[in-house]
């Protein structure tokens, strides 16, 4: 299973704050037990960041969801100064809930793989 965007990058963040805990290891300014503490802490801190960030996108995804449903009742026809002519049918209710469906499907899955980020 591959890795998800996010969980990468706060992989690779981490990563790169490991290397001044290596440097001073290297020379010799601290032991190698206040090595392993501090990169505990990086650890620990990494993980915390990583589920506020999931938090955060999750909450952005449901907020734009949820205007775009508040949206849907608009219709294209009254947007704008002249009325334009069409012709192309307009939509169906059912061609509305397939692509909400849609929509919701692929913020439930966006949401799912941030979870399995920080689990």
């Amino acid at each position: 299973m591959s890795a998800s965007p996010l969980r990468r990058t706060f992989a690779v963040l981490g990563m790169v704050a490991l290397i001044p805990i290596l440097a001073l290891m290297a020379t010799s300014a601290i032991t190698p037990m206040d090595a392993a503490i501090r990169a505990l802490c990086v650890w620990l801190a990494v993980v915390v960041l990583g589920r506020i960030a999931r938090a955060f996108l999750a909450g952005a995804l449901r907020r734009v969801e949820r205007r775009a449903g508040d949206l849907e009742h608009l219709d294209d026809d009254h947007v704008g100064l002249a009325p334009q002519a069409s012709s192309a049918a307009p939509p169906t209710r059912a061609a509305d809930r397939r692509a909400d469906d849609r929509g919701r499907r692929a913020t439930d899955a966006v949401v799912e793989e941030a979870d399995v980020i920080v689990s």
